[in-house]
């Protein structure tokens, strides 16, 4: 019988295509025709003696010539250069609606504050500050690196509806530490009033059309495809590839997994050694072997999830991302095997919130393409999109069609989950023996911390904190010997190295946050699942082990600063951050900034003078104002959509008369997640985004033959 489509259904994707095309089309044509200014630079050295409309001057012109140093010291004559404890002024006047200045951005902390008819710049930090900070913007350039940097930089600072003559005052300071002299012309090339109009596309007509085609997508039925399976699968048959394919692979599970750890070994030392006709070859080897069983390719990407960082060599000169390879190339054996060998589609092996879960994934998906499209720094959007949100995407695709169409799916969950435990395992050993070397590690505030091959230690917390949980629950349920001792060792081996990492938000509160999670999982669960009251005992003794082997490091700064929070530098750095977080949302709440765009609005924009000592900060540091600032307000609505959906869902599991103790792990972890996402990253890494939907794809998996009680 074939599958068709209701009338309702069908308008509405309809729908949900052309609003969705036409709006990223929009959005990308108005980033590529982005507002510019019309300015006269050829009158820049002009000899005004005000600025007046269509007339730009450069900061050394008698315009601006009004320069004077305040010094801190009295007895001390003005007139530039200033020194790092002057305060430089010029007092102005300029006619016009629009004031627009030239900042010269470079590495210097420094400031400037424009005050027009003794009030605040009405364009320059206008909202969520206080008074000291209105009408200021920091001088330190949003680009880290040099190359990356434009020569000059035009902001409009002041917006007027009076035409007429303004008298302005501008302030240029620096951070006492920076022993330089510096003048007007080091930070500020020039000012223009009134340049010209303003030409370009507004971006919200784009963002509206593609946001209502995604609710459209969401809201829709989705139907099965069942008819074009059958038919694509006929047509590989009639080929003779599933004969073919099923003549050279191996059947057996014991022989496909010696292969499977061939071509890892092969793949590995080719990275390593930088051999890319080695790597390359495990890769090909791991694919032809994965249509055959694509539950290897998918298991060994999630075990290479620590080692990320080093990219695949495929090629002289060529490198790829590992979770790119592994995401895309799964997918592909994924469809490749379920069209060959498996084209049923068999009973559905969820509970009816994984298609809410799964239709929430893929909305975030569509609106972080809708946001990075239209971010000011278009490329880094992009790059963070494709290789975080999309590829976490791919890969629900792929865990998906391969649980729906596999005659086995609690055995693939295994399979999975073990896969991604032994990385864990593996970057564990190698963080513990790097510790003890005294290499990969971070040597601060009286302890030495492990980072694996992590960018920093909080990361590797972050990463390992989820396996910790994970292998307890596990350890809990297991009932052979050799599975207890098997996750006895991965839980002692991954919660050893979260301790080296000595990271504060995963030892006080991701890990307690999601050990008290499994605990009232398993005392609601205890009298119909027996082996529920096993983790209540370990647990307990966990905690007691962590607690002893933290103890000989409490009286740290590190770990002494946590009763002490409140003069810890970290809390004074997260508290000017939240807040500039909020200001950056209250700019930009419609789509937020971007993917990946946080920095350069924070170093560019909202970073305050107390501390500018740390501006490279890439993320809020929590993850309710990461989807403000990083997706606007339509992000975080998804968040907690997706949040109360899966909560839900696992909570229902938990009535199940047969134990399902993935759904208990996986509330633990995505509590554990959620907890110290709270003053830390949370999902925006491929690593921690694959994991999260590795969890809820497997913790809302019904066991064979599990009913309702």
């Amino acid at each position: 019988m074939t599958t068709r489509f209701k009338p309702r259904a069908g308008i509405a994707t309809a729908l949900g295509a052309a609003c969705l095309l036409t709006g990223l089309i929009w959005l990308a044509w108005s980033g590529s025709h982005a507002a510019t200014v019309v300015l006269p630079v050829n009158r820049l050295d002009a000899t005004a003696g005000a600025l007046a409309p269509g007339i730009a001057v450069s900061a050394a012109g008698p315009v601006l010539a009004g320069t004077i140093c305040r010094s801190s010291e009295p007895g001390i004559a003005p007139g530039p250069p200033c020194r790092p404890a002057d305060v430089l002024e010029v007092d102005f006047t300029w006619e016009g609606t629009e004031l627009w200045l030239a900042l010269e951005r470079r590495d210097v902390p420094a400031g400037l504050r424009l005050i027009v008819d003794q009030t605040p710049a009405s364009e320059l930090r206008r909202s969520l500050d206080s008074k000291l900070l209105l009408g200021t913007i920091p001088l330190l350039s949003p680009w880290e690196h040099p190359r990356m940097r434009p020569e000059t930089e035009w902001i409009l600072a002041h917006r007027s509806t009076d035409p007429g003559v303004h008298t302005a005052t501008l302030t240029v300071w620096q951070a006492l530490w920076v022993d330089e002299t510096f003048q007007l012309q080091d930070f500020l090339s020039g000012a223009a009033s009134d340049p010209g109009p303003v030409q370009g596309w507004p971006t919200w007509p784009g963002g509206a059309l593609a946001l209502l085609g995604l609710a459209c997508w969401t809201l829709a039925p989705w139907r099965p495809l069942a008819p074009a399976w059958r038919k694509s699968a006929a047509t590989l048959a009639d080929l003779g590839i599933k004969t073919v394919l099923t003549k050279i692979l191996p059947s057996s599970p014991v022989v496909q997994g010696a292969v499977a750890a061939v071509a890892a070994a092969a793949i590995t030392v080719g990275t390593i050694s930088d051999f890319w006709w080695l790597a390359l070859s495990g890769l090909g080897l791991l694919g032809l072997l994965g249509t055959r069983q694509p539950v290897l390719w998918l298991g060994l990407t999630l075990a290479g999830l620590p080692f990320h960082l080093h990219p695949l060599p495929l090629a002289p000169g060529l490198a790829l991302n590992l979770v790119e390879i592994g995401v895309w190339g799964g997918f592909a054996v994924t469809l490749a095997h379920v069209l060959v060998f498996e084209p049923r589609t068999r009973e559905y092996p969820f509970r009816q919130h994984m298609r809410w879960v799964a239709r929430l994934l893929f909305l975030a998906i569509g609106l972080a393409l809708v946001s990075a499209l239209a971010a000011d720094y278009l490329p880094q959007a992009i790059r963070e999109w494709r290789t975080v949100f999309l590829a976490g995407g791919v890969f629900l695709a792929s865990l998906l069609l391969l649980l729906h169409h596999t005659p086995e799916p609690e055995r693939a969950a295994q399979v999975l989950i073990a896969l991604w435990m032994t990385g864990s395992v593996a970057i564990s050993l190698f963080s513990i023996v790097a510790w003890t070397q005294g290499i990969q590690v971070t040597e601060v505030e009286g302890v030495r911390r492990a980072r694996g091959l992590f960018g920093s230690p909080n990361n590797l917390a972050l990463y390992l904190e989820r396996c910790v949980l994970v292998a307890l629950v596990l350890l809990g349920f297991a009932e052979p010997w050799k599975q207890r001792l098997a996750w006895g060792l991965f839980a002692a081996l991954t919660a050893g190295t979260v301790l080296l990492t000595f990271s504060k938000g995963a030892l006080f509160l991701g890990l307690p946050a999601g050990g008290l999670a499994v605990l009232l999982a398993a005392i609601a669960t205890r009298q119909r699942w027996p082996k529920a009251k096993w983790l209540i005992w370990i647990l307990a003794g966990t905690a007691v082990a962590g607690l002893a082997a933290l103890a000989p490091f409490l009286d740290t700064p590190r770990m002494s600063g946590v009763l002490n929070w409140r003069e810890s530098f970290p809390a004074l750095v997260r508290v000017h951050l939240w807040r500039s977080s909020l200001a950056m949302f209250a700019d930009h709440w419609w789509l937020g900034v971007g993917p990946d765009n946080f920095l350069y609005w924070y170093r560019g924009v909202y970073v305050t003078p107390e501390v500018w000592n740390e501006p490279s900060l890439n993320h809020p540091h929590n993850v309710v104002l990461d989807l403000l600032t990083r997706l606007g307000l339509p992000g975080l609505l998804i968040g907690l959509a997706l949040a109360w959906v899966s909560v839900l869902g696992l909570l229902r599991q938990l009535s199940s008369a047969r134990p399902q103790p993935m759904a208990v792990a996986a509330l633990g972890a995505c509590t554990a997640g959620i907890a110290h996402g709270m003053v830390d990253a949370s999902y925006a890494l491929p690593e921690l985004w694959m994991v999260w939907v590795l969890l809820l794809t497997l913790g809302l998996m019904h066991r064979q033959g599990a009913k309702a009680a």
